[in-house]
C-alpha cells in the first residue's frame, strides 16, 4: 500500500504487480492501444502544467467562474465494467482497430483479475 499522506488517516492506495500473471502481456498490449485514445479525449488532463496550459488557451474566464476539483474514492474500482467496456468500444470504433476483439480482451483482463479491495 502507498499511503495517501494528503488525506485524513492516511488511507492506502493498493499497488499490485501483474508481473508473471495471466493477463500481464495482454494488458500491456491493450494499454498500448488505449493510451493514445485517452490522450485525445477532451477531458484528458495529464498534469498540473497541462491544466494550466489549457486554461491559458481559453483566455480570461468569465466573471463569477468557479474552478473546482472533486475527489472520487476508488475511482477505477468503482467504474461498472459494462460501462467501461462500452466507453472503450465507443472510442475504438473509428480507429481502424478491431474494437470487438479489443473489448473482448479488456473484458478478459477485468474478469481474470484476482485483486479485491
Amino acid at each position: 500500500m502507498l499511503p495517501k499522506i494528503h488525506k485524513s488517516g492516511n488511507p492506502g492506495r493498493p499497488i499490485i504487480s501483474c508481473v508473471g500473471t495471466l493477463t500481464e502481456q495482454v494488458s500491456g498490449w491493450v494499454e498500448g492501444i488505449l493510451k493514445p485514445l485517452v490522450k485525445d479525449t477532451p477531458s484528458f488532463i495529464q498534469d498540473t502544467t497541462d491544466l494550466l496550459n489549457k486554461l491559458s488557451a481559453i483566455g480570461p474566464l468569465p466573471e463569477g467562474t468557479i474552478l473546482a476539483t472533486i475527489n472520487v474514492e476508488s475511482l477505477y474500482s468503482n467504474i461498472p465494467h459494462q460501462d467501461g467496456l462500452n466507453a472503450c468500444k465507443f472510442f475504438l470504433e473509428n480507429t481502424g482497430t478491431d474494437a470487438y476483439s479489443v473489448v473482448k480482451l479488456i473484458k478478459f483482463i477485468l474478469t481474470h483479475n484476482y485483486f479485491e479491495i
